[in-house]
């Protein structure tokens, strides 16, 4: 049953980026390459560290998810968002940092602390252009990629640090910016009427 989620998991992540891509191909979508050349390397490190800490329901996830984000990786040098903000350099170089502490470390655990906190520094730049501009991003890519990250951690059979962070990260991040991007989408479609003076 274990191990049905786990693959489940992984076809779900694979799933998950299909609205995401069909969105990049017709130019409804904009993703940002910072965040996801950034996603695409760290979840190659999450399932390497998974598979040395004989994680394997995490690795399988990761190993999907990692397809996932190359592929839009790879969209978004042509029809991405590519200009470098002072705010996106920053957070690209905090989360090479986070993944030369890792390398520095060799521990699976805290690779994926290491892995987790570079990955969350990644997201800040698509979170920023979600809340700006959220009609050039697709929620449904991340509200599917979190259910897959919430059965991947239904997949455990032995609960650890190591199994469990990253898929548990990875719900709480892709609820984020799904929220955002949908209350954003709805506040900015309904504004809400300033008071009027009496």
């Amino acid at each position: 049953m274990h191990n049905l989620l786990a693959l489940l998991s992984g076809v779900v992540a694979m799933f998950a980026a299909l609205p995401y891509i069909r969105d990049v191909l017709h130019h409804k979508t904009k993703p940002n390459t910072v965040t996801w050349f950034t996603w695409s390397l760290l979840n190659l490190i999450t399932a390497i560290a998974a598979l040395s800490g004989h994680a394997y329901q995490t690795a399988i996830f990761a190993f999907a998810t990692g397809a996932c984000t190359t592929a839009v990786t790879l969209l978004s040098l042509r029809n991405g968002f590519r200009k470098y903000t002072p705010f996106d350099i920053v957070c690209q170089v905090l989360a090479v940092a986070s993944i030369i502490a890792w390398r520095l470390t060799s521990q699976p655990a805290l690779a994926v602390v290491f892995t987790i906190i570079a990955s969350f520094l990644a997201s800040l730049p698509t979170i920023r252009h979600a809340w700006k501009s959220p009609s050039e991003e697709t929620w449904q890519f991340f509200a599917i990629d979190g259910s897959s990250g919430l059965l991947a951690s239904l997949s455990v059979q032995t609960v650890s640090f190591l199994s469990l962070a990253f898929p548990l990260y990875i719900v709480f991040d892709d609820a984020l910016i799904a929220f955002t991007i949908i209350s954003r989408r709805r506040r900015l479609n309904h504004p809400i009427p300033l008071a009027q003076d009496k």
